[in-house]
Parts: C-alpha cells; sequence; structure tokens
C-alpha cells in the first residue's frame, strides 16, 4: 500500500488490482453508478476493472481507506488535467456515505490540487439530482458554469449534467 498523502481520518492510496474486488462492487452498484455515470447500466467485469486500473495507475486517482479500520472508503482524485486545470471526481461506498467523509476528502484533493499539481482551477461535474453532492461541492466554494447538459444518469433516469469550477483565487 502506497500511501501517498492522509487526512485526519483517511490514507490517500495508489489505486491496485488488489483492491478491485472493492472497485467493482461499488462501480456496479446502481446506486453509485447513477450518479457517476452518463452510460446505460451495464456490469463491469473483473477483467475490465483490472484492465481499467493497470492503464489508470497513472492519474492523480486515490484509493481512500479510513485509518481506524484500515476499511476501504471509496476512490477520489483527479480524472484530467490540462492547462493548469484538473476534473476531480469522487465515489464513496454506501456504507460510509451520510457520515460527511466527502468534506474531508474533498477539502485534501483540493489542497493537493493547488499545492502538489500546481493547478489554478478545479472542475467537475455533478448530475442534477445529486442534491448531496451539489450541495457539498457548494459549501466548498464550487460554483456552477456554463450551460447544464441533459443526460440520462447511470440507470437511464434522465437529469442534466452541471458543470462546476473552483478558481484558485476564489479560496
Amino acid at each position: 500500500m502506497e500511501i501517498v498523502m492522509e487526512t485526519e481520518q483517511f490514507y490517500f492510496v495508489r489505486m491496485d488490482i488488489e483492491y478491485v474486488d472493492f472497485y467493482l462492487g461499488n462501480v456496479n452498484n446502481p446506486e453509485i453508478y447513477q450518479y457517476i455515470s452518463t452510460y446505460p447500466a451495464r456490469i463491469y467485469t473483473k477483467e475490465e476493472e483490472i484492465e481499467w486500473v493497470e492503464n489508470n495507475k497513472h492519474l492523480y486517482s486515490f484509493t481512500i481507506i479510513e485509518k481506524e479500520t484500515n476499511e476501504l472508503v471509496g476512490n477520489a482524485g483527479y480524472h484530467e488535467i490540462k492547462n493548469e486545470t484538473g476534473e476531480l471526481g469522487i465515489w464513496i461506498a454506501i456504507k460510509y456515505q451520510n457520515k460527511h467523509y466527502g468534506r474531508e476528502i474533498l477539502t485534501r484533493l483540493i489542497e493537493y490540487g493547488y499545492q502538489e499539481l500546481h493547478l489554478n482551477r478545479i472542475t467537475l461535474n455533478v448530475h442534477e439530482n445529486n442534491e448531496r453532492a451539489m450541495h457539498l461541492y457548494e459549501k466548498l466554494g464550487f460554483y456552477k458554469n456554463g450551460r447544464p447538459k441533459e443526460i440520462m444518469d447511470g440507470i437511464g433516469n434522465p437529469t442534466r449534467r452541471i458543470h462546476m469550477t473552483l478558481k484558485k483565487e476564489r479560496r
């Protein structure tokens, strides 16, 4: 386990095929999938997930581990970095939702983006029907940017994808 950074409650470790079963159990869970995808729902295979992890280890995306229990909590990080802008993404396992973990995780990732990756802007996309997430992003200083895009969520419900931005000077 390669610990890249930490907070009071969490370790941020590099993605690894050792955690593939955890990833699969979540990306194949409709309660999570509906908010992280705009693709039609489908079941990912273990082979597909291993390939994805192997091909994306270079990303600044991390498995989140709770220090006290050593349990896997979720995955978060930057999916794309271009022109000093990083696109942030996060999912938290159902068992750990509604515990306010997202704020601590995202706060650390924002600091990491500005301090270590030298970003000037952080963006993310959120489904309009994911009200809890949107509320958290706004509390962290993100603002809606651009026109919402009509989409279907990961389980086929119509919604809109909201693009949000956080500029370094706003912090």
